[in-house]
């Protein structure tokens, strides 16, 4: 914090500086007054002398003085929604000014689902996002750019491998077994849950819409619960002569080894390798004693052999499995149009090496458009992209960690195995596993715009996805699976399509220039299918072909599934204003699922807003502080369909079944179908605000929500004696409280200008009620940590989503005397041991005794809020900008607290810590408030540094734009871990995270 202040304060130092150093040179004073084309008085205005960074701003009165050395120089006047003006000054001492309100900003419009509104007119809560928000940050797919950008969205990069998808959440979690993911829709096409749209490239959006609450996302009905993402893509122009564009991107990705948490030094490792078991109480015998190990068949040297360096191995594993990788990213775009057609054309390469050996990435993008005009009243467009992806994946991280004490390769060139049972050594698994997948996906869309009459217009159009990926996957003999199974290889296919089909009428007209009413109605059909199919072989002769001859192992595993459903809509919405202040929105969406059965195969989510521009009244109109005023309300319901095609159905199927002792397969029901089931459905009401200072220079929306979700789909478990482990049912409720704010503010304006925006997020959720899993203990959520032999997450009626379940431990036993009187047995009261805390027993209060009694809530691992910050400085041509993203108050469970160099705190004799337990092997750890961590953070994110070249500098070249970019640049935590941002509250240990450096370039001509 201390590096900050300095930081700020030789800021304010040198715009001190510069602004005494100018005045010193300056002579002829300039006076005037600066108002708004309706005489309105506009204050804050700023008046910069043309070439420097001489400037004043006018006052609350509109005037302003300045004095410049140039009185023949030339007057910027720049204002927020306001066209600059330059005036030369011709020695003139007074200058008024009259500004021209930008009709570019005003009428800025926002996509909205099946139509568009301006801004100024939304009743919803809607964030929107340009593409000059979007283009230079360095990205592997589109989810990544609305970390910290948009407040109420949460965005969590869970993994640093090449492809990997992220976790997108509006508003907080509001299912159990369905989808908590945003809906994505790409140019009125929907692709399904956001988290992972790696078909589409970054640099083809020009905008995306974030439909939070119901009101704006209840159009899109029953996948509208989790809000909506609209995506526009970049279109042609009319009346523009061809446009080339071309962006590249080279960036170098760097692992951070002081993150990794190692015991690197050979001496180090091999006694706390004795330690572990010499402590262990099932009388273990050290390894590290210059001996074979029996099991094994291993020497492994003595600690004097190792300390003398006769023994000669010292392997540093990040060297030999990390790498610094390179990405290359590169965009070519064509984009132009003459009266009646405007069209564009984009192609990207996307190549990223992973920081990890064997892990490669690529993605390549074709996007083509055409909108023909016609007539005067019909106008068509197509909408064409391609993508193809190559995903090598053969580590995930395991390896690094491995003792230097072994070599990567033996004498004679083989990989070196610490025994026949060491089927991890990381540089084999990379260069022979085979674990790569092309994925190939198509969509095209066609629409029809006919204006049938004055104000009423009709859009028809009709779309496809169309989806096909093949895996190939490989084990050889050198592996644990391959050596089981004598070789393991499989085939994995995938093809799926979606057919689209809508058709909506929109009548817009004002009467009386008062009453603006805009009326939508229409019909969507949209049809799935997808077909899977594993082929897999066990048993080889040899590993020569890898999974190409399939048909020549000797067990052969054939699974093949079909899916198909349909969703079929009437949507409609009403629009109302009157007199550009007062506003009313009603929606609604009637969907019929094929997922549901018939007795509930339907669901209507209605939604309605209305909306209040205070600043459009006459008791505002004598001050010109406030900008924009707007106050807004909304409430709506919306659904949620993400369960299995065929859940409510009885299904038959092979199963295996005990007759005796033998286990046998057979043919019968395996899921016990409920035609009753439902729609889960989300409620949501949102109180809003929107304001605005000094003609929009200061903006503010700030908003409060309740989100209720309600017959959760989930499975419940049935007992043995119904034949069937589980079935569908609607049961539950789950309560999302919050609040929300983004600021942004030109804090400077004119030849330096200075830029800056936030965003705050709150959300507070209850699990309501799931039921009598939700009593006791709680229902176990997660995976099931091994060393614990325990799942850390439960949902509990009345308790936060995903809540830490566990004991509560009071420092470290330092005598066995201590450890009985504790209530511990065993091992657990031995010195060293964690004094975990008796806090209840049977009759609920302390029973003297240990047990699953005494667990109780020791952490959330849901934050307390989320914030963004950005901040933005130009000057001439060069232009500096930085991202920060934080998340606070989240709890981790640091299941790899104890390990590489962390463990060197441990307890002993002659350390009697009673912060650390002692290194033992054979513990059972059970989940504590002693592993779980402060996971808040604070990361800088991106900081960019760029020089536009002059556009007369080189003939023929529009812009030519340098930059530097850093990712990830540093992380302000306590978390001990390799990095706080996690996905549901546990640290697994994660492919590593990384900094990059990229250096880009952007020409147009």
């Amino acid at each position: 914090m201390n590096k900050i202040k300095v930081i700020f304060k030789l800021s304010l130092f040198t715009l001190f500086f510069i602004g005494t150093s100018s005045a010193m040179a300056q002579n002829h004073q300039v006076a005037g007054e600066v108002r708004g084309e309706n005489g309105e008085i506009l204050p804050g205005v700023n008046v910069v002398l043309k070439g420097t960074t001489n400037g004043v701003a006018s006052d609350f009165d509109g005037n302003y003085s300045i004095s410049v050395n140039d009185a023949q120089g030339v007057l910027v006047f720049s204002y927020i929604g306001y066209v600059n003006q330059e005036i030369q000054i011709n020695g003139n001492a007074t200058i008024s000014v009259i500004l021209e309100e930008d009709q570019q900003l005003l009428n800025e419009v926002v996509v909205i689902g099946y139509g568009a509104v301006k801004k100024s007119d939304l009743t919803g809560s809607v964030a929107s996002l340009k593409a000059d928000n979007l283009e230079e940050t360095p990205a592997s797919s589109v989810d990544a750019l609305l970390q910290g950008k948009i407040a109420g969205v949460q965005v969590t990069q869970t993994s640093g491998e090449p492809g990997e998808g992220v976790a997108v959440r509006i508003r907080g979690l509001s299912s159990r077994e369905g989808s908590n993911s945003p809906l994505y829709v790409v140019d009125g096409f929907p692709y399904g849950d956001a988290g992972n749209l790696k078909q589409l490239n970054p640099n083809d959006i020009a905008s995306m819409e974030v439909l939070k609450d119901a009101s704006a996302a209840a159009i899109y009905g029953s996948r509208g619960a989790n809000g909506v993402i609209i995506i526009t893509t970049k279109s042609g122009k009319n009346n523009q002569k061809a446009k080339f564009k071309i962006t590249s991107q080279t960036g170098v990705q760097i692992v951070d080894h002081d993150r990794l948490n190692l015991i690197s030094d050979p001496l180090t490792f091999a006694s706390i390798s004795n330690e572990v078991r010499i402590n262990d109480t099932r009388n273990v015998t050290p390894l590290y004693i210059g001996a074979v190990d029996q099991s094994t068949g291993v020497y492994y040297p003595s600690l004097v052999e190792i300390a003398n360096g006769s023994w000669g191995i010292n392997t540093y594993w990040p060297d030999v499995i990390l790498r610094e990788s390179v990405t290359q990213n590169v965009n070519l775009s064509i984009a132009g149009g003459d009266e009646n057609t405007a069209y564009s054309v984009s192609g990207n390469i996307f190549d990223q090496k992973g920081v990890l050996i064997g892990n490669d990435y690529q993605n390549f993008t074709f996007r083509g458009k055409l909108d023909q005009k016609v007539s005067g009243k019909f106008k068509y467009g197509t909408n064409l992209a391609l993508s193809y992806i190559k995903r090598n994946k053969t580590l995930s991280g395991a390896g690094i960690g491995r003792s230097p004490l072994i070599p990567v390769y033996n004498e004679d060139g083989t990989y070196y195995t610490n025994g026949a049972g060491d089927f991890y050594n990381p540089v084999m698994l990379a260069n022979e596993v085979t674990d790569i997948s092309n994925e190939y996906d198509l969509n095209a869309l066609a629409y029809i715009d006919w204006d049938i009459m004055e104000n009423l217009k009709l859009r028809a159009q009709s779309g496809i996805n169309l989806g096909h990926a093949i895996g190939d996957y490989y084990e050889p003999r050198t592996t644990s699976s391959g050596n089981i199974f004598n070789g393991l290889g499989e085939i994995n296919n995938y093809t799926g399509y979606t057919f689209l089909n809508e058709t909506y009428l929109t009548y817009k007209k004002t009467f009386n220039d008062k009453h603006a009413v805009s009326v939508m109605g229409g019909y969507s059909s949209e049809q799935r299918q997808v077909r899977k199919s594993k082929l897999r072989g066990e048993g080889f002769v040899n590993d020569a072909l890898g999974n190409e001859n399939l048909n020549s192992a000797t067990t052969r595993i054939f699974e093949n599934s079909l899916v198909k459903q349909v969703l079929q809509s009437f949507i409609s919405r009403i629009t109302y204003g009157f007199d550009d202040r007062y506003l009313l929105t009603l929606s609604g969406r009637y969907d019929g699922s094929s997922k549901f059965g018939a007795l509930d195969k339907y669901g209507f989510f209605p939604s309605g807003a209305i909306a209040w521009k205070v600043h459009n009244e006459n008791f505002m109109a004598d001050q010109n502080i406030v900008s924009t005023l707007k106050l807004r309300t909304s409430f709506g319901y919306s659904g949620n369909q993400a369960i299995d095609a065929y859940a409510t159905l009885n299904q038959y199927g092979q199963r295996k079944y005990f007759v005796g002792e033998v286990l046998v397969s057979g043919y019968g029901p395996y899921q016990n179908g409920n035609p009753a089931l439902k729609w889960e459905t989300t409620s949501q009401l949102d109180f809003g605000l929107d304001l605005g200072f000094l003609n929009n220079r200061i903006t503010l929306t700030a908003d409060y929500y309740r989100k209720e979700s309600t017959d959760l789909l989930r499975k419940k478990n049935l007992p043995y004696s119904s034949g069937f482990d589980d079935v569908w049912i609607n049961g539950g409720e789950i309560l999302n409280t919050g609040y929300e704010a983004s600021i942004d503010a030109a804090v400077l304006t004119g030849e330096f200008k200075w830029n800056v925006s936030g965003t705050f997020s709150h959300n507070e959720n209850e699990v309501v009620d799931i039921g009598e899993e939700g009593t006791g203990d709680g229902l176990r959520t997660g995976s099931e940590i091994e060393s614990f032999r325990d799942y850390p997450t439960r949902w509990r009626n009345g308790e936060p989503m995903n809540i830490i379940v566990g004991y509560k431990v009071d420092g470290i036993i330092q005598t066995l005397a201590e450890g009985q009187e504790a209530g511990l047995v065993g091992d657990e009261a031995m010195p060293g041991e964690f004094k975990y805390v008796d806090i209840s027993g049977p009759d609920g209060v302390p029973d003297g005794v240990v047990n699953e009694l005494d667990r109780t809530i020791i952490g959330n691992t849901q934050p307390d809020f989320t914030i963004g910050f950005n901040t933005e400085f130009e000057y001439k041509n060069f232009d500096l900008s930085a991202q920060f993203y934080g998340s606070i108050g989240n709890d981790i469970v640091a299941i790899k607290k104890f390990e590489g160099q962390r463990s060197l705190n441990r307890w002993t004799v002659d350390n009697r810590t009673n912060e650390w337990p002692s290194l033992r092997g054979g513990r059972l750890n059970k989940i504590s408030d002693w592993w779980v961590e402060d996971g808040s953070f604070l990361r800088i994110s991106n900081v960019t540094l760029g020089y536009n070249l002059p556009s007369r500098a080189i003939s023929g070249i529009e812009n030519l734009r340098i930059y530097v970019t850093g990712t990830n640049l540093h992380t302000f935590t306590d978390f001990s871990g390799a990095d706080p941002e996690i996905e549901g509250g546990v640290d697994y240990g994660t492919y590593p995270k990384y900094k990059t450096f990229t250096l880009g370039l952007n020409l147009t001509f």
